[in-house]
């Protein structure tokens, strides 16, 4: 059984989101109203944040909702992204809208805690279905994402249950459990774990807005700021999905090797994303395109090293990149930590990529290094261009300032580096 703290973390953004639609008025929610919602994603936080304290304990690993490292770890930074935008746009947003972000956040939020493989596609759907409300596209352009994305949810479901077909003979109705399959993964038929790993992965990039299916993301929460800010924030729990998969796979000796699908995509996106950064294309797609391209090529890589830097890097993508939208010049500051430019712990997450490629994937580490420095490039030019924008309210450059200190932090404290490194610690 898992404790009350992780449903709480999931029911509370559920049940703001039911009362926002139950009054559905959309007219700007004034300053009290602005400040309930802050309150109650600040509550939502600490009880986030309070999942640390339950790693190991009573609350760890339930049938439904599990705590480890990573779930709580995601959660935290799917809430943290939420309060941050909804404190820049307090002045804007209005009941309907903040209902229909606190219901994507609530779906990322079960997504990120679950252990329960279809409860975790819940979420899933519940987030990508909740951005897809969100969005202001008509027509054909809404066709074609939502198309995108339920094909996605289609190939998400199949490898799930495909992952639990391989694993019900020893397991029974555990099999649709992250933790138990992980267990008996080297017992399971080889076949239909890395055939329902690939369905699977299929479908967990697509959501994720991986290359070449990440044209959805790019529209996903448009004329809904708080929504976007979040997109990245579902991407993050896809590929942690995707990082427990690998783990499962990776553990039987007769599996498909997760390894070199992982590197393309990682590779491909990483790629698309310098291309548009270099066209000037919008900052917050594609930077966090950039970054998610290179976290899924370190999980690619397989060391617990490239894991850390990977995950350290997917956590800025999800904290920075939505702030990063304006100008100011905290924001370009954080547009050269979105380019890993010293002294910001994304720096050294970038070496530590190349350095594992080096060593693990020789073949892969020129292209690698030439694609990160065009990226880095496009992100440079766009902070000199923020550099020069007018100077914002001291208020409304607080998110900025709170990241900025959170990643210099990270990457000066050697604690942080630890954290990063226990992450994946229970999936190996």
């Amino acid at each position: 059984m898992s404790g009350i703290v992780p449903w709480l973390v999931v029911a509370l953004p559920a049940a703001a989101a039911g009362l926002g639609f139950a009054r559905g008025k959309a007219v700007a929610w004034g300053t009290c109203a602005a400040m309930a919602l802050t309150l109650a994603l600040a509550l939502t936080l600490a009880l986030a944040l309070a999942l640390a304290f339950q790693i190991g304990g009573p609350s760890g690993a339930g049938a439904l909702l599990r705590v480890d490292p990573l779930a709580a770890h995601l959660a935290v930074l799917a809430v943290a992204s939420g309060l941050l935008a909804a404190w820049r746009d307090r002045a804007t947003m209005t009941g309907r809208r903040a209902a229909q972000a606190l219901a994507v956040l609530a779906g990322i939020a079960l997504a990120a805690l679950a252990n329960n493989l279809l409860l975790g596609w819940i979420g899933l759907e519940v987030a990508v279905l909740g951005l897809m409300v969100a969005h202001d596209l008509r027509g054909a352009a809404l066709w074609r994402s939502l198309a995108t994305i339920l094909v996605a949810l289609a190939l998400t479901l199949m490898g799930g249950l495909l992952l639990y077909r391989a694993g019900m003979p020893s397991l029974g109705s555990g099999a649709m459990r992250w933790d138990l399959l992980a267990t008996a993964a080297a017992t399971l038929p080889a076949a239909l774990l890395s055939l329902g790993y690939l369905l699977m992965l299929a479908g967990l990039a697509a959501c994720a807005g991986l290359a070449p299916l990440h044209g959805w993301q790019s529209a996903a929460g448009r004329g809904n700021a708080m929504a976007a800010a979040l997109v990245p924030a579902l991407g993050a729990v896809a590929l942690g999905m995707v990082l427990r998969g690998r783990d499962i796979v990776g553990s039987h000796p007769d599996a498909l090797a997760p390894g070199p699908a992982l590197l393309v995509l990682g590779l491909a996106s990483l790629s698309w994303a310098a291309l548009g950064l270099w066209r000037g294309a919008a900052i917050v797609p594609a930077a966090s395109l950039m970054h998610a391209g290179l976290a899924v090529l370190a999980f690619g890589l397989g060391t617990g090293t490239a894991d850390a830097a990977g995950l350290l890097l997917l956590s800025c993508a999800v904290l920075i990149a939505p702030v990063s939208s304006e100008g100011g010049r905290s924001r370009a500051l954080l547009l050269a930590a979105l380019a890993m430019l010293p002294p910001f712990a994304t720096f050294g997450a970038g070496l530590v990529v190349i350095s594992e490629t080096v060593d693990g994937a020789p073949w892969l580490a020129i292209p690698l290094a030439a694609t990160m420095a065009a990226a880095a490039a496009g992100l440079v030019r766009a902070a000199l261009s923020a550099w020069q924008a007018p100077v914002l309210r001291r208020v409304d450059e607080i998110p900025s300032l709170v990241l900025l200190t959170l990643a210099l932090l990270a990457g000066l404290l050697p604690q942080a580096a630890r954290w990063f490194v226990g992450l994946t610690a229970g999936l190996r």
